[in-house]
C-alpha cells in the first residue's frame, strides 16, 4: 500500500509539472511564435521527471537508458528506416484515393525551391527526401530524448505497476496527447478551423504512436529505440507529404491526410499499432 500511495504521489507530482513547463512555454511560444519554445518543451518532461525524482527522493535506478545495440540493431534499424517508409506509405494510400490532390509544380516546395519543371522537380526531390530520412532524424534525437525519458521511460512504467500493461499504454498515450493540447489548439499540424477536433486527433494520434513505441520500449527495455523513433517521425516534419506532393494554393483535409496525422496519411502507423496492442502482454 506504501509503495503504491508514493507510485501515485510520484505520477501526480510528475504530471503537474510537465502541465506547468506547457502551460508557460506555450504562452511564451503564442506570444512571438519563437520555433525555440517548441524546441524547449520537449526537454522539459525530462525535467520533470528530474524534479520528481528529486522532491520524492527516489534513487537514480530503473532509468531504462541502456542502449542494448548489439542484442536490439535491427530495432533501431527498424526504428530509423520503417518510420519515414510507413509514413509516406500512408500518403501513397491518401493519393491512390485523391490522384486530383497531387501537385508536385504547385507544391510549397516546388515554390520555395524555384522548380519549374517536372525533370528540376524530381531531381530536387531525390536529393532532398534521402536527406530527410537519413541525416534529419540525427539533429532530433536530443530533444526526442527529453520526451522519451519521461513519458516511456518514466510514466510508463509508473503506470503498468497500478493497472494491466495494456491500460497503462492506453492511459499513457491519452496523457501524452492531451499535453500537446494548447499547441494544438495554436495550430500545430491540424490548423485553427476546429481546435476541438484538432485536440481530439491528436489524442488519437498519440495513443497510436505510444502503442507502437511502448511495444519497443517493452521489447528492449531502454528508452534509446524510442528516441530514434521519435526523431525519424519528427524528421519528416520539415517536409511532409503536403509540403511535398500538393498544392499550396487549394486546401486539404488535415485530418484525412496526407500527412501522417491525418487518418488515411496514417494509416500504415494505425495497423502497426493494432497489431502492437494485440501482441503487448507477450512481448
Amino acid at each position: 500500500m506504501k509503495t503504491t500511495r508514493l507510485t501515485n504521489k510520484r505520477i501526480v507530482i510528475f504530471l503537474v509539472l510537465a502541465t506547468i513547463f506547457m502551460g508557460v512555454l506555450s504562452l511564451r511560444y503564442a506570444q512571438n511564435k519563437n520555433p525555440n519554445y517548441l524546441v524547449g518543451l520537449m526537454f522539459t518532461p525530462m525535467i520533470s521527471v528530474i524534479l520528481t525524482r528529486v522532491l520524492t527522493k527516489e534513487k537514480a535506478q530503473n532509468l531504462f537508458l541502456r542502449p542494448f545495440f548489439k542484442q536490439n540493431k535491427w530495432y533501431y534499424l527498424l526504428a530509423y528506416f520503417a518510420t519515414p517508409i510507413i509514413a509516406f506509405s500512408g500518403a501513397a494510400v491518401y493519393f491512390f484515393f485523391f490522384p486530383d490532390q497531387l501537385d508536385f509544380l504547385g507544391s510549397k516546395f516546388a515554390y520555395q525551391s524555384d522548380l519549374t519543371t517536372a525533370g528540376a522537380y524530381f531531381k530536387q526531390l531525390a536529393i532532398i527526401v534521402p536527406l530527410c530520412i537519413l541525416v534529419n532524424p540525427l539533429g532530433g534525437l536530443l530533444s526526442c530524448f527529453g520526451e522519451e525519458f519521461a513519458w516511456r521511460g518514466y510514466l510508463l512504467p509508473k503506470l503498468s505497476e497500478k493497472f494491466s500493461r495494456k491500460k497503462a499504454v492506453v492511459l499513457t498515450g491519452f496523457i501524452w496527447g492531451v499535453w500537446h493540447a494548447p499547441l494544438v489548439y495554436m495550430g500545430l499540424n491540424y490548423g485553427t478551423d476546429h481546435p476541438a477536433l484538432g485536440i481530439t486527433m491528436m489524442i488519437f494520434f498519440c495513443m497510436v504512436m505510444n502503442t507502437i513505441l511502448s511495444s519497443l520500449f517493452f521489447k528492449t527495455k531502454s528508452v534509446w529505440v524510442c528516441v530514434v523513433a521519435h526523431a525519424a517521425l519528427n524528421a519528416i516534419d520539415k517536409y511532409t507529404p503536403s509540403y511535398l506532393f500538393t498544392s499550396m494554393k487549394e486546401a486539404h483535409n488535415l485530418f484525412i491526410g496526407p500527412n501522417l496525422v491525418g487518418i488515411i496519411g496514417g494509416l500504415g502507423f494505425i495497423i502497426v499499432a493494432i497489431f502492437c496492442y494485440k501482441k503487448m502482454n507477450q512481448i
